[in-house]
């Protein structure tokens, strides 16, 4: 986290919008859920991405846009993911948790916290409005998402890095 050049640059708007549609559309795809309910929400770890290296330009007001776009794009009730993104990076851009994920370790579990708490609260919030229980294998999406974490974090930096040059 301290040797990438995105802390000293601005970053330039067309990767930044590549990056977050790229990430939504992952995630519009129409898969069926009692298969593939271990894959992360890709959106969310673009924006905890974004949130960790840049905290300064993006922050809940984004989480709070992707999340209703995730929420338009997915046909879910409005909001939902909304709530779900800013409370995770909310979490996520409290002083004393940031300054805990200064080594790779430390980073992996921070995701894994952030990626459950949304999980909770999608889980919770699905489990209010349709007033049933979740099969809690769908928190293997977090999992994912952690195990994913060094990929993702490898391949934005990067993409960024080619466009900050």
């Amino acid at each position: 986290m301290s040797n990438l050049s995105l802390s000293q640059t601005r970053l330039p708007i067309v990767p930044v919008v590549l990056t977050l549609a790229g990430a939504l559309l992952l995630d519009f795809i129409p898969l069926p859920a009692d298969i593939f309910f271990w894959l992360p929400k890709f959106s969310a770890l673009v924006l905890i991405f974004l949130a960790l290296y840049r905290p300064q330009t993006f922050g809940l007001f984004t989480a709070f846009l992707i999340g209703l776009a995730v929420d338009a794009g997915t046909a879910t009730p409005l909001g939902q993911y909304a709530l779900a993104y800013v409370t995770g990076i909310f979490l996520l851009q409290l002083p004393g948790f940031m300054s805990r994920l200064n080594t790779p370790a430390r980073q992996l579990i921070g995701v894994l916290v952030v990626l459950l708490l949304i999980h909770v609260l999608l889980l919770f919030i699905h489990a209010v409005n349709q007033r049933q229980l979740v099969h809690l294998e769908s928190m293997l999406a977090a999992l994912s998402g952690m195990l994913l974490w060094p990929l993702i974090d490898k391949i934005l930096k990067y993409f960024f890095n080619r466009f900050t040059k």
